[in-house]
């Protein structure tokens, strides 16, 4: 809502993309080498936090019953798909419960899970890139998108975190 007796002012999409990808490049990817963070400490990227992780510490729960870093990760790899999917205009196929069924991978599986997550993140980015305006539902899509995975980085390097300093 514009303040009284102000004039409305339209966001640059090229600005609004911009801020996006780095954001975006931020979560997933983790600050630049060099300059400023917008919001992650150096090396806090979802990548550069389940890179050096083996499939059996990804596949250990924090607790019984709990989900996997594993789960996690494929979780958001689906989340991402899905809302990518709405932003291209493709009718995504829904099934929530099921990107958590997965809790346990082998070596084989959890090389593929990564690969799978970083393939929907470059997925993303093409998308982004294409948007060419910036209106109420992609803007929220992608808010969504950013929101929820750092989310679950914050949840995924707790129980990474945790796994270092367990006895």
């Amino acid at each position: 809502m514009t303040p009284a007796g102000a004039s409305p002012r339209a966001i640059v999409a090229s600005d609004f993309t911009g801020n996006l990808e780095r954001l975006v490049g931020e979560t997933f990817e983790g600050p630049p080498a060099e300059g400023g963070s917008a919001y992650l400490d150096k090396n806090a990227g979802l990548f550069q936090t389940i890179d050096p992780l083996s499939a059996e510490a990804a596949s250990r729960p924090p607790r019984a019953g709990a989900p996997t870093i594993a789960a996690h990760c494929i979780h958001v790899a689906y989340y991402v798909r899905v809302l990518d999917d709405f932003l291209t205009g493709r009718e995504p196929d829904l099934d929530w419960p099921g990107s958590w069924r997965v809790q346990m991978v082998d070596a084989a599986a959890w090389d593929a899970v990564r690969a799978d997550l970083r393939a929907r993140y470059e997925e993303l980015r093409r998308t982004i890139r294409a948007q060419e305006t910036w209106d109420d539902d992609p803007i929220g899509d992608v808010m969504a998108i950013l929101a929820h995975t750092a989310y679950h980085l914050g949840a995924i390097r707790q129980m990474a975190r945790a796994m270092v300093e367990a006895p």
